[in-house]
């Protein structure tokens, strides 16, 4: 009797062992799925075509300095122009238009405007975004997809992840490394990772939950952070009354007695 009960633990022992080992912090190993399916796939989501997008966004704001919550209406024109209308306290402060050459803004409370180029941008985040990326960025599509580019599959039992490198658009020509995950039905983007070796940043963009609007997946609750070597910039979003192909309008104008942002 006593040899079968140390026979049970034993056989049990070995049974736990086995299941750890295909677990990770409580995470059992996906069924595999071939690379050509989610290239496929990633193809498919970057070909998504819409004219226009509209939603509220409820919106935390972190880095260094501050800590800020606010309001937003987005409005986007597809190929066109991203209209973002801040509001703080149900006051308009900041109105923006990022064009695809240029970044338009004034400020209500400083009374001032900003005229740049797309480039601003990167002085302001340390990222470089071209306007096509903002775009998908929002609408959770797959950023700077390119079916030109190679594809390949990050080994990681637990996750579904393709990795490509490509390079900065009218930059020195350093490499950008971009990490696209899959959820696990393989039918959406849960995250995207970019990397920069050369300037030590990266971007992490998680899609946490995402809604069906107008026959669209669009994001829901997202989390965006940026990490380069002056700062972490942290950004929550949670879209509201979101809607998709409808007509939007994107309303610029610079007051008189406004005078250029110092």
């Amino acid at each position: 009797m006593r040899l079968n009960f140390n026979l049970l633990i034993a056989a049990i022992a070995v049974l736990l062992l086995a299941s750890c080992g295909n677990r990770r912090r409580g995470e059992d190993k996906l069924p595999k799925v071939k690379e050509a399916v989610m290239i496929e796939k990633l193809d498919s989501l970057s070909s998504q075509a819409f004219t226009s997008f509209y939603s509220k966004l409820s919106t935390k704001y972190t880095d260094s300095s501050r800590n800020l919550s606010f309001k937003t209406s987005l409005r986007m024109v597809q190929d066109s122009a991203i209209g973002v209308l801040v509001k703080y306290a149900s006051i308009p402060v900041i109105n923006a238009v990022i064009s695809k050459d240029s970044v338009k803004m004034t400020n209500k409370k400083d009374k001032c405007y900003v005229l740049q180029s797309i480039d601003f941008l990167k002085g302001s985040f340390g990222v470089s975004f071209s306007h096509r990326n903002m775009e998908e960025l929002l609408m959770g599509f797959p950023i700077a997809y390119s079916k030109d580019s190679e594809y390949d599959r990050v080994k990681d039992p637990y996750a579904y992840i393709l990795s490509s490198q490509f390079k900065k658009e009218g930059d020195t020509g350093d490499e950008l490394t971009i990490y696209y995950e899959f959820n696990t039905a393989v039918n959406q983007l849960k995250s995207t990772r970019i990397e920069s070796v050369s300037d030590s940043t990266e971007i992490k963009i998680d899609y946490l939950t995402r809604q069906f609007v107008d026959g669209y997946s669009v994001p829901e609750t997202v989390s965006i952070v940026i990490r380069t070597p002056k700062q972490e910039i942290s950004i929550e979003l949670e879209y509201r009354k979101a809607r998709v192909n409808k007509r939007e309008t994107i309303h610029f104008v610079i007051p008189d007695s406004y005078e250029p942002c110092k």
